[in-house]
């Protein structure tokens, strides 16, 4: 966590102890990676109402082994 306006360190770590002992977690929507401009546009909308993840499905691994930069938006297609 870089920041919060809620408090200071310690004030996050109590309520971080607090829900992790009593099973309270975020509501979260979470939004496929061929989505994302829908989830832009609802948000542009303030059409959301949870915290929103972008999921990327790959990710991390395409990015491990060192294939992530150019050339991969299209992962999923054939290339023809």
């Amino acid at each position: 966590m870089v920041g919060s306006h809620v408090g200071g360190v310690e004030d996050t770590k109590s309520m971080l102890a607090f829900a992790a002992e009593h099973k309270i977690l975020p509501e979260v929507q979470v939004i496929d990676f061929t989505d994302a401009n829908q989830g832009f546009e609802a948000m542009r909308k303030n059409n959301m109402h949870f915290r929103t993840v972008l999921k990327i499905e790959g990710f991390a691994e395409r990015h491990a082994a060192g294939a992530g930069s150019a050339g991969r938006e299209g992962a999923g297609s054939t290339g023809h």
